[in-house]
């Protein structure tokens, strides 16, 4: 049987990440309320509003709400595990019949993560990341939702 004969199946991780995309944006929403902004966080995470009154205020009230600067280490099992995960995004990014190119091997893939988090990517190197080949949109991120690491 070939693989395009088997249905593709959505990886429960999926569900996972959506759900705790929702609660982010919830969670940020809520916190940028507390401070008195009048914005509205988007399902991406983006920011509408009047923002610009005070910028660098916004910008540090929007890192403490959002965690950014906290250090997280990428490892490689972390690495690999994301690499899973964009296989899987591929396979149904193609399942909702958008044409994504083939993904390189894991190692190749996770030597080019720890890299590109090390800011060491060389230039002309990249990573496979099946949204940049698609035009994305809030459904198709819905079904298929990229990896949160």
């Amino acid at each position: 049987m070939d693989d395009a004969d088997v249905a593709w199946v959505r990886p429960a991780w999926m569900a996972e990440a959506v759900q705790n995309r929702e609660e982010a944006v919830l969670a940020l929403q809520s916190c940028l309320d507390a401070k008195g902004w009048a914005v509205t966080v988007l399902p991406d995470a983006s920011v509408v509003g009047d923002k610009d009154e005070d910028s660098d205020r916004f910008d540090a009230d929007f890192a403490q709400c959002s965690g950014a600067g906290e250090p997280v280490e990428y490892t490689e099992s972390t690495a690999r595990q994301e690499y899973g995960r964009w296989v899987d995004v591929a396979a149904c990014l193609r399942a909702q019949g958008r044409t994504v190119s083939e993904a390189p091997s894991e190692d190749t893939w996770v030597d080019l993560a720890l890299k590109n988090a090390s800011g060491t990517l060389e230039p002309g190197e990249s990573l496979w990341l099946p949204y940049l080949e698609v035009a994305p949109t809030a459904e198709l991120e819905k079904e298929c939702p990229q990896p949160w690491f």
